[in-house]
């Protein structure tokens, strides 16, 4: 048998090197209390990041992807892997709606 991924709208940034407070600010800003236990944290304090995921703790390497899935866990995933799966996506606007200005 042959299955499809389900279509869903996931969270996700960038990381680049330079934007460790971007991706400090996107993890606060998503993860809650009941989320499955992950701690992003960064080595040396200024140093790499690292996030404890579902699968033990993985290291984010520049131009991987930081993931907030479904159910609130975070997960890291290769810029290869994230170009294959994910377009960016863009609401469809109601026929005749005004776009917020």
């Amino acid at each position: 048998m042959k299955y499809r991924k389900k279509p869903v709208v996931i969270d996700a940034i960038q990381y680049d090197g330079l934007n460790r407070h971007q991706l400090w600010v996107f993890y606060n800003s998503l993860v809650k209390p009941e989320s499955p236990k992950t701690v992003l944290r960064f080595e040396d304090g200024d140093g790499e990041p690292y996030i404890d995921t579902l699968e033990g703790e993985q290291h984010i390497s520049v131009n991987d992807w930081l993931i907030c899935g479904t159910r609130g866990e975070f997960y890291p995933c290769k810029p290869a892997m994230f170009a294959d799966s994910y377009d960016i996506y863009q609401p469809k606007q109601l026929e005749g709606a005004k776009p917020f200005s």
